[in-house]
């Protein structure tokens, strides 16, 4: 019985303060992921827009193609101001451009942003970032978590056995 009241308590706060850690560490990755999208945006903007300036629709296929190698982003879209496709990697082209305001879909987070120079529009881009991330790290942390406070309490209850409780 004198166990059982002191692990309750014991239990309670060990499990309150592994929900803020968890909870802390999924917003800070959120953060980050914030962070790379605006990175994403300079960099593709950046990659674009003379291609999509000079409307030189081949250089800007290759632009994409090469921008989604070796990357974390499933497909991107480059679409003019009317929404007409001008170039696309990585999603069929019976498929159409997921939308930003859409819930996400599984991993994949749409994402879309206009490319503008001095002023005028000349189209958005679309792509698809993978958030999987997310999901494996908040898993390693719910495991890693789960271990130790695993650990504790066996350890809490071999000292109490050990000091006559």
């Amino acid at each position: 019985m004198i166990l059982e009241v002191g692990f309750i308590p014991i239990l309670e706060s060990r499990k309150n303060e592994f929900e803020d850690a968890l909870r802390s560490a999924v917003e800070n990755l959120q953060a980050q992921a914030e962070r790379r999208i605006a990175a994403i945006e300079l960099a593709y903007k950046t990659a674009v827009s003379v291609p999509m300036i000079t409307r030189d629709y081949a250089t800007l296929r290759d632009v994409i193609d090469g921008l989604r190698q070796g990357t974390d982003i499933n497909y991107i879209v480059v679409t003019d101001t009317s929404g007409v496709v001008l170039a696309a990697s990585g999603l069929p082209a019976d498929q159409s451009v997921p939308s930003p305001d859409a819930p996400s879909q599984g991993d994949m987070r749409p994402v879309r942003f206009g490319v503008d120079v001095m002023g005028q529009t000349y189209g958005h881009v679309h792509y698809g970032l993978n958030m999987g991330f997310l999901k494996e790290a908040r898993s390693a942390l719910l495991a890693q978590g789960t271990a130790i406070a695993g650990l504790a309490l066996v350890f809490s209850a071999v000292l109490l056995y050990a000091v006559g409780f």
